[in-house]
Formats: C-alpha cells, sequence, structure tokens
C-alpha cells in the first residue's frame, strides 16, 4: 500500500511541478527510498533573499515533508526575509478518505500545495535575519497542535543583520564558541530558548550570485558558528551540507555580503610587517597555535621561503598576536603561533633556522575587539595574527 502512495503522489507531483526540485520523484517511489515522516510535524524555515538558491525544497525532505502530511501531522512554512514571517502557519492537512484512491489524491493535492507555497515565496524587505527567522520558527513550532520538535531552516547562514551579522569583518572565520557567547549577551532570550526543539541546517555556506563563492574554510565555519549559537539556547542540531542547485530569487531587494577570505601569499618586497589575521591563509583555530588549513599556509608561505633561501644574508623576523587579554594566555600561546609558522618554513620549506627570529608579542587590539564592553567575536579574529617582517643584508 505505501508503494502505491509513493508512485500515485510522485506521478501527480512530477506532472504538476517537476520532479527535480520537488523531491518525492517517481525514482524514489520505484525504488523505495525510505522515507519517514517527522515524529510531531515540521516547520520550514526558508530563505527567500539574494545570495541562496530560490526557495525549493531538497528530494530526502520534501519526501518525508509528505508522508508527514500522510501521517495528519502538522507543517508550517516561514519565510527568512529582512523581516521574517510566517507564510504558512502549521496545520494539519485533511487527507481522511473512505477509500485509498481519494485518500491519495489528497494527499498528493495537500503535498503540492506545501511545495508551490515554497517555490513562491517572494522576499518582501532586504536583507536576511536569520536569527530571527529561527526564533520565529520556534514560536511557530511551539503553537502547533501538537508542538512540533522539528524545525528545517534552509538558508547559506550568511546573515546580514540580526543577532549573528555574518557580513560585519571577520565573522565568516570567527571562533564558534565566541560566537555563541555574543549571541547570549546581545539576544535578549534565556539559554533554554530552544530547548526540547531539533534544527537541521540545510546547505549552511553554500552561496550564488551576487554573493561571491566563500572560501573552504568560510563554507566550513559557517554551519558551525550556526550550530554552536542554536545549541547556546537549548537546540539539538543536525547539519546537512547538501548544497541546493538553481539561482536565486528574482527580487530587487538587496541583502548584504560578506568579504571571500583570499588564499595569499607574503610579499618579499614590503617595507612594513605584513599582517595575517585570521582571515587569512596563515589563521589559527582559537585559543591554540594550531593553523586552520596547514597545506594553504605552506602554500601562502612558498614565496617567502624562496627569497628567503636565494641569499644567505636575508632574515625573516616572525611576530604572533592574540585576540585574548588573558596575561596567562596570551604571551606563550603569541610566541607559540610564530614558531608554528616557522617550523613549517624550516621542516616544509627548507629554509634554514638562523634565518627566522620570532616573537610573541602577546595581544594588541588592532582593531578594538571589544566595543561594546564585552567581545565582538568577528573583530576578534582580525586581532589573532601573525606578522612577519623581512629583512635583507644587501
Amino acid at each position: 500500500m505505501k508503494n502505491i502512495l509513493r508512485l500515485t503522489v510522485a506521478l501527480v507531483l512530477t506532472t504538476l511541478l517537476g520532479a527535480v526540485l520537488t523531491g518525492c520523484s517517481e525514482d524514489d517511489a520505484i525504488h523505495d527510498v525510505p522515507c519517514t515522516p517527522y515524529a510531531t510535524g515540521v516547520v520550514i524555515d526558508v530563505s527567500v533573499h539574494q545570495n541562496v538558491a530560490a526557495p525549493n525544497l531538497l528530494a530526502g525532505i520534501a519526501c518525508r515533508v509528505q508522508q508527514t502530511i500522510a501521517a495528519g501531522l502538522p507543517v508550517g512554512i516561514v519565510a527568512i526575509d529582512g523581516e521574517p514571517w510566517v507564510a504558512v502557519t502549521p496545520k494539519v492537512f485533511d487527507v481522511k478518505a473512505d477509500n485509498d484512491t481519494k485518500r491519495n489524491g489528497l494527499i498528493a493535492r495537500a503535498f503540492g500545495q506545501v511545495i508551490s507555497g515554497v517555490q513562491a515565496l517572494e522576499a518582501r524587505t532586504g536583507g536576511s535575519d536569520v536569527f530571527a527567522s529561527m526564533m520565529l520558527s520556534s514560536d511557530a513550532a511551539r503553537s502547533a497542535n501538537p508542538p512540533i520538535t522539528d524545525i528545517i531552516v534552509i538558508d547559506s547562514g550568511a546573515s546580514d543583520r540580526g543577532v549573528l551579522t555574518m557580513t560585519a569583518p571577520g565573522m565568516t572565520i570567527a571562533d564558534p564558541a565566541g560566537v555563541a557567547a555574543a549571541a547570549v549577551n546581545v539576544a535578549g532570550v534565556t539559554t533554554d530558548r530552544l530547548a526540547g526543539q531539533n534544527f537541521t541546517l540545510v546547505s549552511f555556506g553554500n552561496t550564488v550570485a551576487p554573493q561571491p563563492a566563500p572560501s573552504e574554510s568560510q563554507r566550513e565555519t559557517l554551519p558551525m558558528i550556526w550550530r554552536a549559537t542554536l545549541e547556546a539556547f537549548g537546540a539539538t542540531v543536525e547539519v546537512d551540507l547538501t548544497p541546493r542547485q538553481g539561482e536565486g530569487p528574482k527580487t530587487a531587494l538587496t541583502t548584504g555580503t560578506f568579504e571571500v577570505i583570499a588564499q595569499e601569499v607574503i610579499p618579499v618586497t614590503a617595507a612594513e610587517p605584513i599582517v595575517f589575521d585570521g582571515t587569512s591563509a596563515l589563521a589559527f583555530a582559537p585559543d591554540t597555535a594550531e593553523l586552520r588549513d596547514p597545506e594553504a599556509a605552506r602554500q601562502a608561505l612558498g614565496p617567502l621561503a624562496d627569497w628567503l633561501t636565494e641569499s644567505p644574508g636575508r632574515t625573516a623576523n616572525i611576530i604572533g598576536t592574540t585576540a585574548s587579554p588573558t596575561p596567562d594566555l596570551n604571551g606563550p600561546l603569541s610566541l607559540a603561533r610564530a614558531e608554528t609558522i616557522k617550523q613549517i618554513l624550516i621542516d616544509h620549506l627548507s629554509v634554514p633556522a638562523h634565518a627566522i627570529s620570532t616573537v610573541g608579542a602577546g595581544y594588541i587590539a588592532s582593531p578594538d575587539d571589544h566595543p561594546a564592553g564585552y567581545v565582538d567575536p568577528g573583530l576578534a579574529a582580525l586581532n589573532m595574527t601573525v606578522r612577519i617582517q623581512v629583512i635583507s643584508a644587501g
């Protein structure tokens, strides 16, 4: 019976909407891909703004939504916008009928309404406030009958306003724990606000035009930041990194973008120390001397190594700094970071040890990373630096 129901629904939707983006395709039905309803219903939180693929559902999610409808559980839709809004208040679709044919038809029609409702969403305001949308979805889920525990958030995570403004300097590579702590300070909600709710983050870190493609480190960090933040408010979090396909929605309303991290190389002719902060190829994991991407660091240091080995009179002074004002941490940690860079030059790029000196400069607040009296995690990432001064003896 389940196979017949699934095939009927799939064929109807293939005709109405096309099987590529709507999920539950004819192929899914024929091969009986496992698909279970969301246990208490679902709220779908979907982006309608620039920089993210136009509103749609991945096949696996769509199939579960169909089964949720068939199980008589509520489904709701919230639009992620500059000012988020509830597009469909969670409701149970009437799919009761006195025979299977009629019931299958009712399920297909209800499912089609959900899919077309998602795809028809349009931005009403500029920008994207993902955190506010999540709070709105949480409220909609709690008010459902029965209350809903599953919330699916379909977005890139590149919010340009609100509690998590990911377009602010340094935010896309900030320490996730630091961002979560800052969010707790400014959100104005309790840390059990999302307790008992499960958020699934879909396609976070994946963007479309006009947002330039993020670097690998930014793509990896964005979902980590959102996971840490939601967990700080009591939620459980799952991450689905499957990228959505297609162009962004057609809208004249704009959304801010974030700067893409370039994998720069050392400009060995510079007279002043070159600063490599937490957005660079020489970025470190928070509170450690471990590089985020050792291979990228080796590539960035290649020209410096070549320059140092071309003449015995050339040297480099490597200066480490931290983003922590803690006295017992910043001195040793900043020196350890400088030593990490030195060892890459020696061990991997064949630079003689005598050509490199290291200094631990500790905490240098440039820019000020406590503008509101507590740490700004994005600005803190800009103070977690390695500074390289090249010197030629002739």
